[in-house]
């Protein structure tokens, strides 16, 4: 038998119930599901778990860690997920450029906006200008 927990928005396991054992393995629309409302603590373990299933992340996956990490003031770790080579997505550098705006990390948002030029991405107006203030900020 396999067990599932099901999670409130607010991340807290809410219900846990048995399963009859069938091959039932997550999507991708599972793992992003989960990724929604995960706590920090709880990421790495799914971010785990999502790279053993084999499954390649898309820009939904992407946006909700980089919003999950975002949420937790995580900069590392949101540097971490956006410096993988699979890593796409303006709506995820974006939300990693705020995180570091927010954090005061302009060294480190000035970085991120170089390897989205490195990876052919084109900045908006609005991610140019989280760097210059994370960079202004930091001194």
């Amino acid at each position: 038998m396999a067990a599932i927990t099901a999670v409130t928005h607010q991340g807290r396991r809410c219900q846990e119930a048995e399963l009859p054992h069938r091959s039932l393995e997550p999507d991708l629309v599972s793992f992003n599901t989960a990724l929604e409302a995960v706590e920090a603590v709880d990421f790495e373990t799914l971010w785990e778990r999502l790279a053993q299933s084999g499954l390649q992340p898309d820009e939904i996956t992407y946006r909700s860690a980089a919003f999950v990490l975002s949420k937790a003031a995580q900069w590392k770790q949101v540097l971490e997920l956006m410096s993988q080579d699979t890593c796409a997505i303006d709506a995820s550098y974006y939300t990693a450029l705020s995180t570091l705006a927010q954090s005061n990390k302009g060294f480190e948002a000035m970085g991120l906006l170089e390897q989205m030029r490195r990876k052919r991405l084109t900045p908006s107006q609005e991610m140019y200008s989280l760097g210059l203030s994370a960079h202004m900020a930091s001194g």
